[in-house]
């Protein structure tokens, strides 16, 4: 079913084609609840670690390597020097 679900996107050319082209013919609380199987669908995905986006063929990639923890690491960097300048300009300036 995810793979399905997957394919559908690519075939669409990103998620919010797919999901527009997922709701189509729905009004109402019907288009309410297919947006939520929609979103429960691509949470399950996203869950599962996969950008449910494909790469495209030309680009010549096969995967990309998840930033995320990378990307993390350097936010935890900048907050520490963050407060170590904090530190620095209260020892220097006088507070009120």
């Amino acid at each position: 079913m995810l793979r399905t679900f997957i394919k559908q996107i690519d075939k669409e050319g990103g998620v919010w084609k797919a999901k527009e082209k997922f709701v189509e013919g729905y009004v109402g609380e019907e288009r309410n609840k297919e947006l939520k199987k929609f979103s429960d669908l691509l949470n399950k995905v996203r869950g599962k670690g996969v950008n449910p986006v494909s790469l495209q063929d030309e680009y010549g990639l096969v995967k990309l390597k998840n930033l995320k923890p990378q990307i993390n690491d350097r936010i935890s960097d900048l907050e520490m020097q963050l407060g170590q300048l904090d530190i620095s300009i209260n020892s220097v300036c006088e507070v009120r």
